[in-house]
């Protein structure tokens, strides 16, 4: 028997290579485990749009997934679990403070996905990565009723996403601030996170929490990390995440967690 009856993971830094791609082993060992059946649950920071390239190479259907860090949740059948945004006010504080720091600034409303800014070399890479296309605007052309899911400052430097990091937790008490990347802060709606969008994605299979395993390499990948029964934090994951939690997985560019799903099923090499 299996210790686990469902598996999450975070995307970049995790399941997917150094080059933000999966590879044949980790779509192989996934596919294993569906086969066995568990179900593979894809968890990031990402928008929708940046998450379906990877639930489609993976087979996985239209869900469930977690995009926007925990603020859109999508059922087994593609069906929209949670939709928890912040105000069209509220980001266009955050998209404000983004520019005062010099960052760049996409907003994700649904599957939206909008820069002030898209020939932005910072966005331009971010669009490479996550195979998707940003939109020219900001919250000045969303609906006053409106919701945005998310907002990412992309920095130039550690030092410039500590700053605004820093602001945005002073200035923006109706949001969460998280941390994707040394250069990405992630500004979400209160009470966002990925730990309750687990929660939620096991309520609706009817599966305990506990008896989840999770793969994770960002300090936004904490709450999903304590939530879970079986939480996995990747070798390459910042020392004081990986000083929390025993279980290991290798580095994401060494097939990390296909090598831990290999072992879990008893294939390993």
């Amino acid at each position: 028997m299996l210790p686990c009856d469902i598996v999450f993971s975070d995307l970049d830094g995790t399941l997917l290579d150094a080059d933000h791609r999966l590879t044949a082993r980790t779509i192989a060992a996934v596919a294993a485990l569906r086969r066995a059946g568990v179900p593979f649950v894809p968890v990031s920071a990402r928008g929708p749009s940046g998450v379906m390239p990877i639930c489609r190479a993976l087979d996985l259907g239209p869900g469930p997934m977690v995009a926007c860090g925990g603020a859109l949740v999508y059922g087994a059948a593609g069906e929209c679990l949670a939709s928890t945004g912040m105000t069209v006010e509220a980001a266009a504080q955050a998209q404000a403070l983004c520019a005062a720091h010099g960052a760049a600034a996409c907003l994700y409303a649904g599957a939206d996905w909008l820069a002030p800014n898209p020939e932005d070399p910072r966005v331009r890479r971010e669009e490479e990565i996550v195979c998707a296309r940003a939109r020219r605007g900001g919250a000045q052309d969303l609906r006053p009723d409106a919701r945005v899911h998310k907002v990412l400052a992309i920095c130039g430097t550690s030092a410039q996403a500590d700053a605004l990091q820093a602001d945005a937790r002073a200035a923006l008490a109706a949001c969460n601030v998280a941390r994707s990347s040394p250069i990405l802060v992630e500004i979400m709606a209160r009470g966002v996170d990925k730990g309750a969008a687990v929660r939620r994605v096991c309520n609706h299979l009817g599966l305990a929490p506990a008896r989840a395993l999770a793969f994770g390499d960002g300090w936004n990948d904490l709450e999903m990390l304590e939530v879970v029964g079986l939480p996995c934090v990747m070798e390459n994951a910042p020392e004081g995440l990986r000083a929390r939690f025993p279980r290991r997985a290798q580095n994401n560019a060494d097939d990390g967690v296909a090598r831990a799903v290999e072992a879990l099923l008893g294939q390993g090499k």
